[in-house]
Order: C-alpha cells, then structure tokens, then sequence
C-alpha cells in the first residue's frame, strides 16, 4: 500500500483540501427543504469559502449552522451529528487530525444507527478523505471502497444503468471533459458563478453519482502511490461519472480529479497527456478559483511537467503564474511544489538576475497554518497602538475566542453526559459569534485593509534595507525530496537547491539532541548540520558578524549557535573539554527570525513605549499530588488525568530561580514589588495583567510540551497554584490572551521552544509539525512581544542563572540582544568546566536581534 510519505509527496496539499463534492455542490446532502435561510445562508458561506480553501472561516460558517440546527432540533441528536461532520472534515483540512478524528467518532455511530443511506454514504467519504488527508491510506482505502459500493449498489436500486467498468488492466485516463452550452452559459453569464447554485439542483442519483466519483477520487489517489494500476480505472469511473451530472457541479472534485490523471500519467511516462489533463485543471479552477489557491495548485502541476519536458521558459511562466497567485493571499506551498522551479533559477542565473523572484518564491514555501499565524502577528505588530491596531486586535480576539469556544465544544461533545456544558458552550459561541461580527464591522471601517496585511511578501530589496552592514539572513525551506537554502547580504544573493530532505535534517537534529545531557557531545553531529544547513552558502557567509536564521520544520529544534563549521579542532575525541571548539554562536551573533515580513516589521518598529521596565516570575511552588484532583476539575478533564496532574504537581522547585530573577530585575534597577514569586506566582495573577506593560518579561520555570487532548494539550508553564480559575498551569491559550507591550520576554524554563501549534486562529492546541515557531514561543509573539528567548531543551538551574546574569548586563549596557547572549554563551563555553553545551547553548534569540534595549528612561 501508498505509504504515509507517498501521500505527503504526491499530495501536500491536495490531499487536505478537498471538501465532499456531495456537500459543495448543493450546500449540503444534510440541508432538509424547511430549513431556515440563515441555515443555508451559513452553509453556502462555508461552502464558498472551502472551494478556495478558505478552511478557517468555512469552519465557522459551518458552525453557525451546526449550532442553528442544535436549536432547531434540540432533540434530534441525528441532524446535529449530521452537521457535525461538516465541522470535521474542515478540522481535518486545516491539519487538526486529533480534533476532527474525535467529532468523527462521536457523530458517525448515530448517522449510522438512525441515518438514510445517502448520510450514511456521505459520513463514510468524509471519514476516507479524513485518513487521506491524515496519511492513513489503508483506512483511507476501506472507507472510500465501502462507499464506492453502496453508492453503485444504490444507483442500480433506483434503476439507473451502471457506467461501463474500464476492462481489467486498462492503464488509460479519459483526460477531457466535454464543455457543453449550458457551461458555457454559466461561464459566461455575468455576476453568476458556482457559490449560487440553489438547493435541490442535484436529484438523488446525482448526488449518489458524485459521491461515487469522490470514492474512486481517493482510492485513485491511495493505489498511485503503490503502482496499482486500478488507479487509472478509478480516475476514468470518476470522470465518467461526472459527465452525467450537471457540468457547474464538483467543479473542485472535477479540477482536483484532473491533477490526479495528471499525475498518473506522469508516472506512465505519457507526459503530453499528463500536461493535457493539468491544463484541464487550470481552466477548471479558473471558472470556480480565479487568483486563488486552487488555481494556483493547478499552475504548479503544470509547471512541474513542462520542466521535465526540458521547456524551461514555459516552465518558469507556469510557475510564476502560481507565484503571483499565491503571494496575494495563496497562504504557502511546500518545498517539492516548486523545486524544480528553484532549481531552473539556480542553473540559469539570466531568469533571476537579482535573486528578486527567488526571493518571493522562498516566501511562499511555508504551510497555511504557518502563513495565517504569522501574519496575523505581523499585522499587530505593523499598527501599533493606532485606532486601526484597536480594530485588529479586537476582531483577532473575537476569532480567537471562538476558536477557543468551537475546541470547548468539539472537546465536550466527546464525552457522555456533557449535554448541559455543551448546551452552555453553544450559548456562548453564539455570544461570541455576535462579537466577531460586530469586530469585523468595526474592522471594516477602521482597518479596510487588513486582509492586505495578512499574507504578503517583502522584496529583496526591502529586506536590504533593514540589514546591518556585517549581517547575512539564512532562509532554509526543506520538503521530502531536498531543500533550499537561501543567503542574502547588503549587496549580494546566493541559493543552493540539495539533495538533503527534512527527514535528514530531522535525524541531524535529533544526533544532536540525543547527546546533549551526555557526557561526550556529538561534535561530528553539530559539523553535519553546519556542512548540510550553512556550507553550501558558505561565500555568503564569509566575513558575516552576524547570522539571522529563519528555517523551517525540524532546525527550529537545535539552536543555530551549536553549529560547528568544518576544519581543525582545537579537540579530541573523548575529551570532556569543548572549550577549544569553534562553536558558530560563540563568536557570531546569531539568532532566529519568524519571516522575512515580520524582521522587517519588527525593525522598523520603535520600542514599545512601556511605561514599567520589568516583570519577572520565579520560584513556583509545586502544588502536589494531593491536588491533582482541583486540578482536575478546575480544567473539567476526565478521571484519566489524575495520574498525569499528580506527576505535574511533584515537580521540583527550582531553587535558584528567585535570586537569578532578583539579581535580573537588580540590573534593571526595577525594585521588589516587580517580581511576583512563591505562592503569589500563580497563572491566575499572570492573567490579572500584571506583566501587559512591563518592556522586559522574564519568567523562570518549568514548562511543558503538549501530552494530550484530553489532559493537557497545549503547551504550559508551571505556576504555583492560586487565585480564581487556577490550575497551576499557563497554557498558550492564556498567554494569546494577555495584551503584551514587551520588547523582550525571556523565558528562563526547560523546553519552552519545543514543537507548537498547526492550528492557525487556536491555542496552541498540538499538531506535532512545528513548522512554526515553536511551542510558547509562537504564543508570546501573538500576544505582543518582539523579542523572545527561549530555551531548546531542559537546561540546568544554576548555570542558566549564571548565563542569564551574565545576558542582562548585557541588556542594561544597551548591547544588542543577540550579541549579550553570544557574550554571555562565550564566556561560560571557554570555561573548560562548563565547556560542554549543555550548560551554555540551549537558548536562542526569536525576533530582531539587532535592537538594543534603552530601558533608562522606564518607572523602576
């Protein structure tokens, strides 16, 4: 069978894109002819928007009219399930696998007892493109073929004739549609397009037709992988099955089933036929998806087969297509959609002169979730405190707080006996649902062009403007087959395109990782990533004081200051001395930036204009085992928990965390009362505000990675436990929520830069990529700081305390953020006692780590 790999290749984005053709073509198979217009007004909203790929606010629409039958039908547990699949399908196109595979679980048991055969039908294609999009083919495969079958089964029951079968081993792929009048009616007449196709434009065969087709879609998309040749059969069932139905119908199901056919020919070797059928697709997506992301796919797949055709200018037109597509809000591609056009850029330098297309193409290549979040912070941090930040931020909070209500209710409707919390959930959303609209109201006027802000790209030559004279910027982009590396100085650019995947990367990092609390380091392991992620730009590099990385996926795991570049050693083997070793963030500064966008936001914005200098936290008090059960119930969380909350409250104290949080706030000549510390450290009084206008934020603790949906899902920092709503724990969710003014947030804890969120609007809520920034790191940006330390793995108190003593003289002496942690990081690496890297490199700085800090003029 197609292995999980196969599915991320072949379909990056496809594959978790696709909505049920069934439900977006007539707005839903489960809309009954007296519903409500607000019902079906929100139903065709979030159709609309899913065509596009608009997966956020296709969700809410959903939602609303989830919610509009919950309160029609409060009895009918069957039409709520019913709309709750709607809810899980785009869950799982937005990469929220968890999340989707519980509301599945939870509505499909009732569709199937006391459901019709077309819901029935329906709720088991939705669950196959579920696994498709989550990489379990086999799953994938069993559902999508149960289907097939009872659709079929259904047709002949209604007496229709069966479409011919392709014989048995056939290898041919019907590879047109006929376009007939009528289409062309539809194309052409102006103002009408396919979001306002009325309810009941498709009788129940054809509905059963299309589901039909969407089951042969994904076991065509399943069987290519592993060279199954019924995937051609499948792709001629599906085209032929969509023949007989209304040609403005599944004009998705219709594009996406083209760039399949395309790419099983491609693998047959027929690359003529495969470019014929990929031009389908974009004249397809072009009636339905002008300028939007779908198109733009479409673009890519034939780019990808004309390059390998050798016709390299058409090649580079296709490509650019998708590009211009993409950087006007296509939210990010993966690295093996478009290597080949990097590629043609690297061997003829005369299609980018100046590295100006390359440029825009790398700032493409990030996932949607990565490009929503941040430039959703980008467009905070660009307002400022104007009446159009006011604007932002209130329609971000009202998103956020319905995400949050939308998880609440997802997590509650998951379990038995919770039909009071959900009734009081659904309330609340709907409270919140008026928010968010009276947010974008206000939005609208004060902020008109927000949406401009949310996903764009810089020029090289904005982001020279912004360079120091002696810096290099490093942007590193990897997918399955290679990666991209990319280095742009005040007057030059270089690009290297390599062989070496993100699963290599990922096993570079993780060598590192692995001997890092053992007695002997792995040098050779920190020399490969320098010859793997740096030596190819190595020119770029030369003379350079300063390194600003951005990468991406699994380098966001190992600082860059651990890096070791190839040549002599002043060390042996065996010796548990380092002190003698080059190491790249202990004579370069060096540090991490979120976007290209974001460093040029982030300086050209002033300081922040706080009005206190300081705010620290330390020295938690552990909350013990004999409170896991307030715990427990403070977060509503079932039995099952106890045991992990037990083992969260015997954590142990850090003992040098007050004087190391005293002597910081001693440098900033802030006084006592700026430092919350034993009991009075609690997640509550971090709530309270306390640190919202304070320009330095330095938290010392534990924190946690995410372990579970149902315990603890988000990444957290320990506090002690106290004061309303406390449960010893300050989750991202908590942290978004808290109107930062911060120009700097050190979080002197273990593992605060560990794997994040995939959930673009959400909390933190685990997705396990980390294509993002990572972890809490993500949270305190969204929340207001520009500038962030954060730790890699679980670092030693007393060292740390010495290390970050040593950071913030630097701080008060208005040295740049990233050269008073190199300073702080060399000092303690030539110590032959703390030479090893466990005791030094663990943080790195996120953001600007050119600034420099004037916090003279700050209340003490």
């Amino acid at each position: 069978m197609i292995s999980k790999m196969s599915i991320a290749r072949h379909f990056p984005i496809l594959g978790a894109a696709l909505l049920v053709s069934c439900t977006t073509v007539d707005r839903s198979v489960f809309v009954s002819s007296e519903a409500t217009d607000e019902l079906l007004s929100s139903v065709k909203e979030g159709y609309a928007n899913n065509t596009i790929m608009k997966f956020e606010t296709a969700e809410n629409a959903y939602r609303t009219a989830n919610l509009i039958t919950a309160a029609k039908a409060a009895q009918d547990p069957l039409e709520t399930a019913e709309q709750q699949l709607l809810v899980a399908l785009n869950k799982s196109n937005q990469g929220s696998f968890e999340r989707a595979e519980q509301l599945f679980l939870t509505a499909r048991p009732i569709i199937n007892s006391g459901g019709g055969a077309l819901s029935r039908m329906t709720a088991s294609i939705y669950y196959a493109q579920h696994k498709l999009n989550s990489g379990d083919p086999v799953l994938a495969e069993a559902e999508a073929l149960t289907s097939v079958q009872a659709a079929r089964a259904a047709r002949v029951q209604a007496n229709q004739p069966s479409e011919a079968t392709p014989s048995a081993g056939r290898r041919s792929v019907v590879t047109s549609f006929e376009i007939t009048r009528e289409e062309e009616a539809i194309i052409n007449a102006s103002g009408i397009d396919d979001n306002q196709i009325d309810i009941g434009t498709l009788d129940y065969v054809e509905r059963l037709k299309i589901l039909e087709a969407h089951g042969n879609f994904i076991l065509a998309a399943v069987r290519r992988g592993s060279n199954d040749q019924r995937a051609a059969e499948n792709i001629d069932n599906s085209i032929k099955l969509l023949e007989t139905v209304p040609p403005s119908a599944a004009r998705w199901l219709r594009a996406s089933i083209k760039l399949e056919s395309a790419r099983i020919l491609e693998e047959g070797g027929d690359l003529e036929l495969a470019l014929s059928s990929a031009g389908d697709a974009v004249s397809i997506s072009q009636r339905f998806a002008w300028k939007e992301r779908p198109e733009a796919l479409a673009h890519l797949a034939r780019g990808r087969l004309l390059a390998q055709q050798g016709r390299a200018d058409d090649a580079v037109a296709a490509y650019e297509k998708a590009i211009g597509v993409l950087a006007q809000g296509g939210r990010g591609i993966s690295f093996d959609q478009i290597a080949p056009y990097l590629r043609l850029l690297v061997d003829d330098a005369t299609y980018d002169p100046t590295g100006e297309k390359a440029i825009l193409a790398l700032q493409q290549l990030r996932s949607p979730v990565t490009a929503t979040t941040l430039a959703r912070a980008a467009a905070r941090l660009e307002t400022g405190n104007s009446i159009e930040a006011q604007a932002i931020r209130r329609f971000q909070d009202a998103e956020r707080q319905l995400n949050r209500l939308s998880a609440e209710i997802d997590r509650l409707s998951a379990q038995e006996g919770k039909v009071n919390s959900i009734g009081v959930a659904r309330k609340q959303f709907i409270l919140a649902q008026a928010e968010l609209d009276g947010a974008r109201a206000q939005l609208e006027k004060g902020a008109p062009n927000y949406d401009q802000l949310l996903d764009r790209s810089v020029s090289l030559s904005g982001l020279r403007a912004v360079m120091q004279p002696d810096e290099v910027i490093v942007m590193v982009r990897s997918g399955d087959t290679g990666s991209v590396i990319a280095a742009i100085t005040p007057s030059g650019f270089q690009m290297d395109v390599t062989s070496t995947s993100r699963a290599e990367l990922t096993g570079l990092t993780e060598r590192v990782r692995a001997t890092i609390v053992e007695p002997e380091f792995d040098v050779a392991a920190a020399q490969d990533l320098y010859r793997f992620v740096l030596a190819p730009v190595q020119a770029a590099l030369e003379g350079a004081k300063t390194i600003t990385f951005i990468p991406d996926g699994p380098l966001l795991s190992v600082p860059v200051g651990l890096y070791v570049a190839e040549g002599p050693l002043n060390w042996s083997p065996g010796s548990f001395d380092y002190s003698g070793i080059p190491w790249l963030g202990t004579d370069r500064s060096v540090s991490f930036a979120m976007s290209p966008v974001s460093l040029v936001l982030l300086r050209r914005a002033a300081q922040g204009g706080s009005k206190r200098v300081f705010a620290g936290f330390a020295d938690f008090k552990p909350f013990g085992a004999q409170s896991a059960g307030t715990v427990q119930d403070v977060r509503a969380a079932p039995q099952t928990c106890g045991d992990l909350y037990a083992s969260i409250g015997g954590l142990p104290e850090l003992r040098n965390s007050l004087l190391e949080t005293q002597q910081v706030g001693a440098f900033l000549n802030a006084g006592s009362d700026a430092i919350l510390s034993g009991r009075g450290f609690t997640d509550a009084a971090f709530r309270s505000g306390f640190p919202s206008d304070s320009a330095v934020v330095h938290i010392a603790s534990h924190a946690l990675l995410p372990i579970s949906e149902e315990c603890l899902p988000e990444p957290a920092i320990v506090t002690s436990l106290g004061g309303a709503n406390s449960d010893g724990l300050l989750e991202a969710s908590e942290i978004v929520e808290i109107s930062l003014n911060a120009d700097l947030v050190v979080l002197s804890a273990c593992d605060t830069g560990g794997i994040g969120a995939s959930d673009a609007l959400g909390t933190g809520l685990r997705g396990g990529r980390g294509e993002s920034l990572t972890g809490l790191a993500r949270a305190f940006f969204y929340a207001g700081a520009r500038n962030l330390v954060a730790s890699h793995w679980f670092v030693p108190d007393a060292e740390t305390a010495d290390l970050m003593i040593s950071f913030y003289a630097g701080i008060r002496d208005e040295i740049p953020i990233a050269d008073a942690m190199m300073i702080a990081r060399r000092d303690m690496a030539r110590d032959p006692k703390r030479s090893h890297p466990f005791f030094w490199s663990g943080f790195s700085v996120f953001g600007d780590g050119t600034r420099k800090l004037d916090v003279s003029g700050l209340t003490l």
